[in-house]
């Protein structure tokens, strides 16, 4: 009577322990779909998730372009260094400017000349009339105009969800970012082999319908005030305002040096992956599709990492350490001898790279006030891909002269060199001096240890010597 008490209050236990198990989890994977409880956001991620698809497939038709027309990677790192060279220039003021307009206002100009742009060397290429210097300045209006978009997409999450629920709206954007990143150029590689190149482009303007419907249909809660009257001189004031909060504050300044470095040296991704699909392993336009696709899910596997990680407000260490792992990927990958193997590796890049990017931008949004939201976002894009014409230029030189693989290769080396002295400046060598301290004190008791047991056999020597 008793064991069969004993046994239904145990089995009533376990009911209630799996029953308990199960709602924590769905608790669990609720908060990490936080963001979609918010009507706005949700149909911004439809919206993008759509755009997003297209904008893959013109980034593997348009550098395959140019390959094709010229046969050069130094002219297709010149490419690449014109579309991001007015971020370089004009993301500062960009800032500025997209804390005084309503940012729905901006993206509804910026993703219709993404439309335009898009349209026009789709005409030019299916119509037999594109060469080099079309492109390029096709491409210099894009960067025009991402100088704008981008900042304003990024400072335009906290509108939609608030600051609760940023990092996860940061997170569940970059998944979508990334699974359009595996999608898009797995289209684009059929679509060139199948129809040719300048189906791409019209694909890629034929999505940006989609984002220009949500984006109409939002009606953003959060709002941020605004300043009425806007001149020449109070944007130059805001622009060192901004400068000054990033230097003062010493966490941020840090970040920003590391992303700005990596930015130059390992995020030319644009110039070397058609090179080394094309070059080092001669597989053509699907090998660079097998690429981008292998380093799209290392990037979506990121993403997803990031929405489930409990940690909202990312740690410096943990920075620093997925900086190294980043670092670390591209050493490998530059030297891997089979396609297979880069594939394997051009993952691990991607896992790297989405995370530590996330949680920069995670880290700084939480950090930074309101009043400069958008000047500290315009900065963040700036260390991202404002510096890029600097690192294609780098990417397309030593490409040409070397091969693309040397290039990850000397490019990782940078970076790990570059995230070990940023973490032992932030640090001031106190990790450094921590470790140091844990071996010296492992040392110690080891020789301690083999004192004790030195002086132990001597003991038992002298017992076991005859008594004379």
């Amino acid at each position: 009577m008793l064991e069969m008490v004993r046994f239904s209050i145990w089995l009533k236990y376990k009911l209630y322990y799996n029953i308990m198990k199960r709602r924590m989890l769905l608790v669990q994977i609720g908060q990490s779909f936080s963001s979609l409880r918010h009507l706005n956001f949700k149909r911004f991620i439809i919206g993008q998730s759509i755009s997003l698809i297209g904008t893959w497939v013109q980034n593997i038709a348009q550098p395959w372009l140019v390959l094709e027309l010229t046969g050069s990677p130094f002219l297709l790192g010149v490419i690449v260094s014109c579309q991001t060279l007015p971020q370089m220039l004009f993301t500062f003021f960009a800032g500025s400017v997209i804390e005084q307009v309503p940012k729905k206002r901006i993206l509804l100009i910026t993703q219709s000349a993404y439309l335009v742009f898009a349209f026009a060397l789709g005409l030019l290429t299916i119509l037999g009339l594109v060469q080099f210097w079309q492109v390029l300045i096709i491409a210099l209006l894009f960067g025009m105009t991402n100088a704008i978009d981008m900042p304003a997409r990024q400072a335009y999450m906290i509108e939609l969800v608030g600051r609760e629920d940023l990092s996860n709206a940061i997170g569940m954007n970059s998944t979508i970012f990334n699974l359009a990143r595996i999608i898009g150029p797995s289209i684009g590689g059929i679509m060139i082999s199948a129809f040719g190149i300048a189906v791409c482009f019209f694909i890629n303007g034929i999505t940006y319908l989609a984002v220009i419907y949500q984006l109409i249909k939002i009606d953003t809660p959060f709002k941020i005030k605004l300043v009425e009257k806007i001149n020449l001189g109070f944007l130059i004031q805001n622009m060192k305002d901004g400068i000054r909060y990033v230097l003062r504050s010493q966490s941020m300044k840090y970040i920003f040096l590391l992303f700005m470095i990596l930015g130059i040296f390992a995020l030319n991704f644009s110039v070397l992956n058609p090179v080394i699909a094309k070059n080092d392993f001669q597989r053509g336009a699907a090998g660079l599709s097998i690429i981008m696709t292998s380093m799209g899910i290392g990037a979506l596997a990121g993403a997803l990492s990031m929405m489930f990680l409990k940690q909202k407000r990312p740690a410096l260490s943990t920075i620093w350490g997925i900086g190294s792992g980043f670092a670390l990927s591209q050493i490998l990958l530059g030297l891997s001898q089979t396609f297979e193997l880069a594939c394997v590796f051009m993952a691990f890049t991607g896992f790297f790279m989405v995370l530590f990017s996330t949680m920069v931008n995670s880290r700084i949004q939480l950090d930074v006030d309101d009043a400069y939201r958008g000047r500290i976002v315009s900065f963040y894009v700036f260390t991202f891909v404002g510096v890029a014409p600097i690192g294609s230029i780098y990417a397309g030189w030593i490409s040409s002269a070397f091969s693309g693989r040397f290039a990850f290769l000397v490019s990782g080396i940078i970076a790990m060199l570059a995230t070990f002295l940023v973490w032992t400046r932030v640090n001031k060598g106190k990790d450094l001096i921590r470790t140091c301290k844990k071996i010296g004190k492992i040392m110690v008791c080891m020789l301690d240890e083999e004192k004790t047991w030195s002086a132990k056999g001597v003991e038992l020597a002298n017992e076991k010597k005859p008594v004379e």
